[in-house]
């Protein structure tokens, strides 16, 4: 079944502006294997992705021959709505009873987060998904804010998550990113499907 993509900004133009559109997050259980604990719906409101590199410079003959650089680790920072009690027990690894949050701590006062798996989805021209995944993520708390509209009593709140992700040994890679995926296509549905319902791909 295809995907419908959203009429968001066609009254622009012909270029459809970038628009988040889906995330989802596993929870690592073992060290191969991993649970699903959130699909957000409606609730994904920005990200933000970074590479930090180490770099190495090779000399040869009182020259620079060759200058290296490789990926060690990066950075996701998302925007959620109305993030729940029990998702950030799952995200961040805080106890959750009684509508109560505590953070879960080790022996040495440090806290204990969760090794998740995330997948997002960015809609572009043509109503093409760009899809990304994060394999070894780990988050925490940034900033939150609460907005009310003018003239009602409607409050909107939004948590920043603030993610460091690094390579994950058994996929053998920290990210993959997909590009304009089309929707309404019987393959491109099919993709979509499997990158939001499998953690790992095969």
């Amino acid at each position: 079944m295809a995907i419908t993509p959203s009429t968001q900004g066609t009254t622009l133009g012909t270029e459809t502006p970038i628009n988040v559109v889906r995330l989802a997050m596993w929870r690592r259980v073992t060290t191969s294997t991993y649970t699903q604990v959130i699909d957000f719906d409606q609730r994904f409101m920005s990200f933000q992705d970074s590479l930090d590199y180490a770099k190495a410079q090779l000399h040869g003959c009182g020259k620079l021959q060759r200058t290296v650089s490789k990926p060690t680790q990066g950075a996701l920072n998302l925007n959620i709505h109305a993030l729940k009690g029990n998702e950030r027990s799952d995200i961040l690894g805080e106890t959750f009873d009684s509508n109560t949050n505590i953070a879960t701590v080790k022996g040495d006062g440090t806290e204990i987060k969760p090794e998740l798996i995330v997948a997002l989805a960015e809609e572009v021209a043509g109503g093409h998904w760009n899809l990304y995944k994060y394999y070894n993520v780990e988050f925490e708390e940034g900033q939150h804010g609460t907005a009310q509209v003018e003239g009602s009593n409607i409050s909107f709140a939004t948590t920043t998550l603030n993610g460091i992700y690094r390579r994950n040994e058994t996929v053998g890679k920290m990210r993959d990113i997909l590009y304009d995926i089309p929707t309404t296509t019987e393959d491109g549905s099919a993709t979509i499907e499997s990158w939001f319902t499998t953690a790992v791909p095969s």
